[in-house]
C-alpha cells in the first residue's frame, strides 16, 4: 500500500509539471526525511540504510533520463513529424528551454542533500549524481 501511495504521491508534481511545461525531478519520501548526520553514523550494512540508498540511486537513473530528454529537446522536432508550427511557436519552445533548467536548478535543495548521501556511502552512484546535475548547470 505504502508503494501504491508513493506512486500516486509522485504523479501529481510531474502532471503538474508537464501541464506548465516544466521537468520536476522526482524525490523519495524517506530521503526527503533522512537526517544527514544520521546517514553518516550509520553502518552500511543497515537495511533501513540499504532502502534510502536504493530509493536515491533509482531516482539518480529517472533523473538522468528526465534531464538528458529536457536538456536535448530539439525545436525541430515538429517539422519532421509534417507539423508547421508558428514563429509564436517557436519562442515558446526556447523560452522554455530557457525556463525548464531554470526550474531543476531551483529545485536543488533535496536534491544536493541525496547526492551528500550518495557521497556520504561512498556510492558508485555519486558521480553519476554530480553528472547530472553538472548537464543542468550547462544547460542553464
Amino acid at each position: 500500500m505504502k508503494h501504491h501511495v508513493e506512486i500516486m504521491k509522485n504523479k501529481t508534481p510531474i502532471m503538474k509539471g508537464q501541464v506548465l511545461g516544466r521537468t520536476h525531478l522526482l524525490i523519495p519520501t524517506v530521503a526527503a526525511k533522512i537526517d544527514l548526520h544520521k546517514i553518516h553514523a550509520e553502518n552500511k550494512q543497515d537495511p533501513n540504510s540499504r532502502a534510502v540508498l536504493h530509493a536515491i540511486k533509482s531516482m539518480v537513473i529517472r533523473w538522468s533520463h528526465q534531464i538528458h530528454d529536457t536538456v536535448n529537446k530539439d525545436s525541430a522536432k515538429p517539422r519532421l513529424h509534417g507539423l508547421h508550427p508558428d514563429p509564436q511557436t517557436e519562442l515558446n519552445f526556447w523560452k522554455a528551454r530557457k525556463d525548464n533548467p531554470l526550474y531543476i536548478n531551483q529545485e536543488s535543495p533535496v536534491d544536493q542533500k541525496m547526492i551528500k548521501i550518495l557521497e556520504a556511502k561512498e556510492s558508485i552512484y555519486y558521480p553519476t549524481s554530480k553528472d547530472v546535475f553538472k548537464e543542468v548547470e550547462d544547460g542553464v
